[in-house]
């Protein structure tokens, strides 16, 4: 009961802040409330376990649900006044969409189905077996298992470097699990849905540069289907959460650019700051973000095609 209220607490305020920033298309939708979502999760362990209380369920939902009032506030005072009245239309067009897409390319079902299933096939793993690989075990939730025993994350005598160097996000992630849920039973869940944010992404992607649907969802299905991603979104490890904020900044930093969207671009880089708290090889990315910027420039300016030739 207390993870269905938390995670309610927790969208609803990541769906007011997706309206508030004006991402009303299905896909800008979704992978901004994961972002919001996941900032939201993040922020409040790092505030409760600054003054050990990471590991107290009711201190977790106060937060939550001051952050779902405050988001609230910006709602329906911000300048996007259509907000609350709005509120019902992006999942309803994302439950549209889909359907839509399936019915005029018959040829991709099949795709989709084989997807599906292994990927239901990995949430059923996720639920009857126990986190097993060597990093979580070793690092990833042994630190965090510490954490809750004295309710804060603050550095601790410890024989691994790694539990002390590691970036915190996915273990603060782990640890609102764990607290709201009251076990490890679904602590691998951050990297399933990272997995499917990760396609969605793709298919985004694709769409910016100019694919059609039926091109863009073929590749975005294409990325589940690899068989290191579907191994990778049963573990309570990291990749796909770093991939999946990375893939989502750029999303939104290609389409903000282009559109000169202010929201898509906050979007942007509140998803690599989000990725470079996650894992330090998200630092990788900052170059090819830096390229791009230039590029982007050169195109708006009209001289783009010279550059990139």
């Amino acid at each position: 009961m207390i993870f269905l209220i938390s995670a309610i607490l927790i969208l609803t305020c990541a769906h007011f802040l997706s309206l508030r920033t004006d991402l009303r298309s299905p896909v800008d939708y979704v992978l901004g409330t994961f972002v919001y979502a996941n900032a939201n999760i993040v922020l409040t362990g790092l505030i409760l376990g600054a003054f050990g209380l990471l590991a107290n369920k009711w201190a977790t939902i106060f937060l939550e649900t001051l952050f779902l009032l405050i988001a609230y506030l910006i709602v329906r005072t911000g300048a996007n006044k259509k907000g609350l009245a709005t509120t019902g239309q992006p999942i309803t067009r994302i439950i549209n969409t889909v359907i839509s897409m399936l019915k005029n390319s018959p040829d991709i079902i099949l795709l989709f189905l084989s997807v599906f299933f292994s990927v239901m096939f990995a949430l059923f793993l996720i639920w009857f077996l126990p986190p097993n690989s060597h990093d979580v075990l070793t690092t990833h939730l042994s630190r965090v298992g510490y954490w809750l025993q004295n309710g804060t994350y603050l550095p601790f005598p410890s024989h691994n470097l790694f539990d002390l160097i590691y970036p915190l996000n996915p273990a603060l992630q782990a640890a609102w699990v764990m607290v709201v849920a009251g076990s490890d039973r679904m602590v691998e869940i951050f990297q399933w849905l990272a997995a499917l944010v990760c396609a969605l992404a793709v298919f985004g992607l694709s769409r910016v540069m100019g694919d059609d649907r039926k091109s863009a969802a073929f590749k975005g299905l294409l990325f589940l289907s690899f068989p290191i991603v579907i191994m990778q979104s049963t573990t309570a490890q990291t990749d796909l959460v770093v991939a999946a904020f990375g893939s989502i900044g750029f999303y939104f930093f290609l389409s903000g650019f282009l559109e000169s969207h202010n929201g898509k671009l906050l979007v942007s880089a509140l998803s690599i700051g989000l990725a470079l708290g996650s894992k330090q090889l998200a630092f990788l990315l900052l170059p090819g973000f830096a390229l791009a910027t230039i590029i982007l420039i050169k195109i708006k300016n009209g001289n783009g095609h010279r550059l990139l030739i």
